[in-house]
C-alpha cells in the first residue's frame, strides 16, 4: 500500500491528496506551527480534544492555533485553552491529529489507523 503512494506522489508530485487535504498543505500548516505563526484550522471542520488529565471535549470547531493556546468554538460560544494542558486534537471529518511537543509547536500529522482509549 505505501508503494501505491509512492508512486502516485512520484507520477503527480503535489497531487497527493487524503480526502480532501493536499499532502503540500500539512507541510506548509506545519512550517507555521513550528514557527508559532497563527493558524486558522477551521476548514477541517469538528474536532475532539483530549487533555493530558483525561477529559475530552467533543465536537469542537478549532478557529485558531496561537504561540500559548488555541481559540476554539463550542456550542455556539469561544473559548480558549493553553497548549500545554492538551495531549492532542483529532479532527472528526479528516484523517488528522495535532499534537504539541514540550516547546508547545503543534504538529498535524496523517492518521491512517486510530484506536480509541
Amino acid at each position: 500500500m505505501k508503494f501505491i503512494g509512492l508512486l502516485i506522489a512520484m507520477l503527480f508530485p503535489g497531487a497527493l491528496y487524503f480526502g480532501q487535504v493536499k499532502y503540500a498543505d500539512l507541510d506548509s500548516l506545519n512550517l507555521s506551527l513550528q514557527k508559532n505563526l497563527e493558524v486558522n484550522l477551521s476548514q477541517f471542520g469538528k474536532a475532539k480534544i483530549k487533555f493530558k488529565d483525561g477529559y475530552i471535549y467533543k465536537n469542537c470547531l478549532i478557529q485558531t492555533v496561537k504561540a500559548n493556546y488555541i481559540v476554539y468554538l463550542k456550542n455556539g460560544v469561544l473559548h480558549d485553552q493553553m497548549i500545554d494542558k492538551i495531549l492532542r486534537i483529532t479532527f472528526i471529518n479528516y484523517p488528522l491529529e495535532l499534537h504539541f511537543d514540550e516547546k508547545n509547536k503543534g504538529n498535524i500529522k496523517l492518521v491512517i489507523e486510530s484506536f480509541e482509549d
